[in-house]
């Protein structure tokens, strides 16, 4: 009886632990809950039907390229209409609008207008950034705004050419974010809670990537990918540990670093490429980043890698390309997205294509297999990086968000 009962016991905890493996993760955060663009989610849809995958809801927004994050049941974006930056709240399940708040006046560009940044969402708060600076706290059930700093007047910084576009990261009791060129507070951290400085440094021009922590055995620094170069700070103090120069034209720096132990990855477009730099803050201050290798080989200019088992699967311009991240050997490439961004989940790929193209992959270093493909669904112009959570797949153009159901039956 009691060898039994063992194993009734032990059938629920392993029916429990399948049926725990194949739920849904939100998503949110620029990249997902680790910002390395790759859900742990399963029970995702092994090829889509020839019109894609259903479509749950879609919502015509405004203008802006604002990615989106998933959290609690509320899928959270910004976007620009009527003269103004919204951030919004949307229910998961139907789109229905729940809450919006204004962020500021607009921001118009020929090349592009709206906010660009991605909503952070930590418990029961949101952090947006808009393309003109306004840093703002709000709750995540209501949108009542908790508190706001408009970081450009408050810090003396100077905008970018094309606008604030990095996404804040929430480290313990802090919020920090790379506020721009000023006079000692180009990159800032805040207390989560009230929008009070805790510390500020540097002086250098905002990159438009976002900043992640990094941790190395006992040791942790926060990466930002400045306009002057990648940096590495104590994130207690703000003390820089490292500084590794790079230069590109117009000071573009938008795709996110990527980590792996003691090695941070940076890629920007404008025929510059790449380089794998291995950070050791044991070392003298001046030897703390060696350069691994440099290459052209990915020319990343707004979607970011993703790292999967030693290789990177991104967009070099607009070439679709798998390198080998030790030695930064290009694996294969493919054309016909031009210039993209892609999200890993369930083990394929959703990548996404400026104008369109949306495809589901199996990436290996010796080949991407497109499983399935559709076009039309979105577009002509997709910056936005696609996202899936709790089952459903997030695509924005310039004007709509779409959610479509991509899990298996």
């Amino acid at each position: 009886m009691r060898n039994l009962v063992e194993r009734s016991v032990l059938t629920i905890f392993l029916s429990c632990l399948a049926a725990s493996s194949a739920l849904g993760d939100d998503w949110s955060q620029w990249r997902g809950p680790n910002r390395d663009g790759i859900s742990q989610e399963s029970g995702l849809l092994a090829s889509w039907p020839p019109g894609g995958p259903q479509e749950v809801w879609r919502v015509d927004l405004g203008e802006g390229y604002s990615c989106m994050s998933v959290s609690e049941g509320r899928v959270f974006t910004m976007f620009q209409r009527d003269g103004s930056q919204w951030l919004i709240a949307l229910d998961e399940k139907t789109g229905d609008r729940l809450w919006r708040i204004r962020m500021g006046p607009a921001y118009d560009n020929k090349n592009g207008s709206g906010p660009r940044s991605t909503p952070t969402v930590e418990g029961t708060r949101v952090y947006a950034f808009d393309a003109l600076g306004d840093l703002v706290c709000a709750d995540t059930a209501t949108g009542k705004e908790i508190w706001r700093c408009q970081t450009l007047t408050e810090f003396g910084a100077k905008n970018l050419a094309w606008a604030v576009s990095m996404s804040p990261l929430v480290d313990g009791e802090k919020l920090l974010a790379n506020v721009g060129e000023s006079n000692g507070s180009s990159i800032v951290a805040f207390d989560k809670n009230n929008g009070k400085v805790i510390w500020k440094a540097l002086d250098d021009m905002a990159g438009y990537s976002s900043p992640m922590e990094h941790k190395m055995g006992d040791k942790r620094e926060i990466v930002f990918f400045a306009g002057t170069g990648a940096l590495g700070l104590n994130p207690e103090n703000g003390e820089l540990l490292w500084r590794f120069p790079w230069k590109t034209s117009y000071d573009v720096h938008s795709a996110t670093p990527i980590l792996q132990d003691d090695l941070v990855f940076i890629s920007s477009a404008y025929d510059v490429g790449c380089a794998l730099l291995r950070i050791d803050l044991d070392a003298a201050p001046d030897a703390r980043v060696k350069e691994v290798w440099r290459s052209r080989v990915m020319r990343s200019h707004f979607g970011t890698p993703i790292l999967v088992d030693g290789y990177l699967y991104g967009f070099d311009n607009g070439t679709f390309r798998c390198v080998e991240f030790m030695t930064g050997e290009s694996k294969w490439e493919l054309k016909g997205f031009q210039k993209g961004s892609l999200v890993i989940a369930g083990g394929m790929s959703c990548v996404l294509g400026e104008r369109g193209r949306l495809a589901l992959a199996k990436l290996t270093p010796e080949a991407c297999e497109i499983v399935s493909e559709v076009e039309g669904l979105v577009g002509p112009k997709c910056w936005t990086m696609p996202v899936v959570a709790n089952g459903r797949l997030y695509i924005r153009d310039e004007s709509k968000l779409l959610c479509l159901d991509v899990k298996a039956p």
